[in-house]
């Protein structure tokens, strides 16, 4: 066998094996209280520059579409010490977030898998990969200072991302976002988005408007600790985006849900915003172009 007939056969077994990409990305939007701060001191490129902890993945080794399989995850420390399950903070109302999205983005899935106190790992039990391809799995979290003296997040936090590829089946080509979409109709719920500028010049306002029969839809409830949830992705490199509804009011609802997101960079970007009503919740996709 010649020598570059040799090489193409190591690199596609390369690629056939289950992970193929790690990486660190950091909450685009934290706690209101110290956002600010720590994006001016630890942010660049809408990554945070900290190695203090990373994902170690350890389910098995091929996935298959349509299959249920384990999801099974730890984070360790820069000592490679396992984090217990008291070291992560409840961020809203969740331990653990972990954001499954396709490389194409036409899959996405929000999961809260369950802490094994023997293991020291997160798992997610019968999950399945509904299509062949490609899959960033991101893993959402806040590890406390245990300072209890107060409850919001502090500079003493750590609020991070970390993620990590997986083929599932044979990856066949990715067809691009296309247009912008702006309607959506899911499950007798009409949604519509509209995109204004925002308090700066990257800062864009994401307004939701959501009727049912052609009247506001008043009754949404809570979903981790709002009225709405936002992950945001973009084109390519899959930059992550998570924010939740600016306002947490059931009250004094008027069919509209705001969410401030800000693009750091121009591109195509697939908006992923998930709203709860009659305990269910409903997920929605838009195209966003960003220029």
């Amino acid at each position: 066998m010649k020598k570059a007939n040799i090489i193409v056969a190591i690199i596609a077994v390369l690629v056939a094996t289950s992970a193929i990409t790690i990486g660190t990305y950091t909450n685009d939007r934290m706690m209101e209280k110290v956002a600010t701060k720590m994006e001016s001191e630890n942010m660049k490129n809408g990554s945070m520059d900290d190695e203090k902890y990373a994902m170690q993945f350890l389910s098995g080794i091929s996935y298959q579409p349509g299959q249920p399989s384990t999801l099974e995850f730890t984070v360790v420390d820069k000592d490679g010490k396992r984090l217990t399950q008291d070291q992560y903070k409840i961020n809203h109302e969740k331990r653990m977030h972990v954001i499954i999205a396709s490389q194409d983005l036409s899959q996405f899935r929000h999961i809260h898998p369950i802490f094994d106190t023997g293991t020291g790992t997160y798992k997610a039990p019968d999950f399945v990969f509904p299509t062949p391809g490609i899959y960033r799995i991101f893993t959402d979290f806040v590890v406390d200072s245990h300072d209890k003296t107060d409850r919001d997040m502090k500079m003493s936090d750590h609020a991070g991302v970390q993620y990590q590829d997986v083929i599932v089946g044979k990856a066949g080509p990715i067809t691009p976002l296309g247009a912008p979409t702006t309607t959506e109709s899911i499950d007798g719920t009409n949604v519509e988005l509209k995109v204004t500028p925002g308090e700066s010049s990257t800062k864009k306002v994401l307004e939701f408007t959501l009727t049912r029969d052609g009247k506001p839809v008043t009754d949404l409830q809570k979903l981790l600790g709002a009225l709405g949830h936002l992950v945001v992705l973009r084109e390519g490199d899959l930059e992550y985006i998570h924010t939740h509804a600016l306002s947490t009011d059931i009250n004094n609802q008027n069919g509209k849900v705001r969410f401030e997101v800000d693009f750091k960079q121009p591109g195509n970007y697939k908006a992923f915003a998930q709203f709860q009503r009659d305990n269910k919740v409903l997920t929605t996709d838009f195209v966003v172009k960003i220029d």
